[in-house]
C-alpha cells in the first residue's frame, strides 16, 4: 500500500473518533468502501497491518470482532495538517500563543518565505504580523524554519525557547472566559466555518430521516465526507473547551456513525 493510501486509510479511521480511547469496527462495516476507499477487502487488510507495524494503530479484540484506533503517534501526525486533532492528544492548558516576526521591506524575500510557513500552521491573524496558535508550536515551528533556512535564506533558528534570531518571536497570553467568545471570532472567524459543519449536519440529517434510497444516502454520505475533510484542513483546530456548546466535530461523527450503519 502506497504511503497516500495508508493516510488516506488512518484518517479515515481517525474521522469517526470522538476521543482518542474510542475503538472502531471497520472490518465488519461498508465504512471504508462507501468512504471511496479501494473495494478489496484484503487491500483494507493489508493496509492495516502496515499501520499496526508502524505503531499508528492499537487494536483489540472483542468477542469475534476486532476494533481498532489511532494511536498517539498518528494523532500527532495527522495534527500537522490537521491541528484539529491537537484535542485528541492533550488537554488545553488554557494559553494562547503569538507569533511575530519583524523584517524590513528590504528583507521581503524572506518575510514572504517566513508568512508562506506560518501560513501552514492555520494560524489565527491577529494583525499583519502577529499570529495566534491555541497549541505551543514554538519547537515544531523553529525546526521548520531551520529546515528551510538554505533555501529561504533565513536568519538561524534555534529550539531552545529563545527567539529566532531577530525574525521571529513567540510569546503566551491568557485571557479571560467572558474574552474567549469574541478573540476566537476575531482571530479565526469561527461563524463562517460554523456554518459549513451546520451544511453538513443538515444533510447528514436529512439523509438518515428523510432519504429512503440507499444509493442516495450513500451519495450524501460520500459528499458529506469529502467535505468534512476539506473543510478539516482548513479548521484551526479550536481547543474542545471554548467551543463546548458548539463542537460541530462531535456531533458530525455520530451522525457518520449513525448513516453508515443503515447503508
Amino acid at each position: 500500500m502506497t504511503k497516500s493510501a495508508e493516510n488516506k486509510l488512518i484518517f479515515l479511521i481517525a474521522s469517526f473518533c470522538e476521543d482518542s480511547k474510542e475503538w472502531i469496527d471497520v472490518f465488519s462495516s461498508p465504512l471504508p468502501r462507501i468512504s471511496g476507499f479501494p473495494k478489496r477487502d484484503k487491500s483494507i487488510r493489508l493496509g492495516i497491518s502496515g499501520l499496526l507495524k508502524k505503531e499508528l494503530l492499537d487494536y483489540k479484540e472483542v468477542g469475534e470482532t476486532i476494533v481498532i484506533r489511532p494511536t498517539q503517534k498518528a494523532f500527532q501526525m495527522l495534527s500537522l495538517e490537521y491541528p484539529f486533532y491537537n484535542n485528541f492528544i492533550s488537554k488545553w492548558d488554557g494559553k494562547f500563543h503569538l507569533i511575530s516576526y519583524d523584517l524590513p521591506e528590504s528583507n521581503r524575500k524572506i518575510r514572504d518565505g517566513l508568512r508562506w510557513i506560518l501560513k501552514s500552521y492555520k494560524l489565527g491573524l491577529l494583525s499583519q504580523s502577529i499570529y495566534v496558535s491555541a497549541y505551543d508550536i514554538k519547537k515544531d515551528l523553529y525546526n521548520n524554519i531551520n529546515n528551510k533556512v538554505a533555501r529561504l535564506h533565513l536568519p538561524s533558528a534555534r529550539a531552545d525557547g529563545g527567539q529566532a534570531k531577530d525574525a521571529v518571536s513567540i510569546f503566551t497570553i491568557t485571557l479571560n472566559m467572558e474574552q474567549l467568545p469574541q478573540f476566537c471570532k476575531l482571530v479565526w472567524n469561527i461563524d463562517k466555518l460554523n456554518s459549513s459543519y451546520n451544511q453538513i449536519i443538515s444533510s447528514l440529517n436529512s439523509a438518515i430521516s428523510k432519504i429512503k434510497l440507499r444509493r442516495t444516502r450513500i451519495e450524501v454520505f460520500r459528499k458529506s465526507f469529502i467535505e468534512y475533510k476539506k473543510l478539516l484542513e482548513s479548521d484551526p483546530g479550536i481547543p474542545f473547551e471554548l467551543i463546548k456548546n458548539e463542537n460541530y466535530h462531535l456531533q458530525i461523527r455520530k451522525l457518520f456513525k449513525k448513516l453508515q450503519k443503515m447503508l
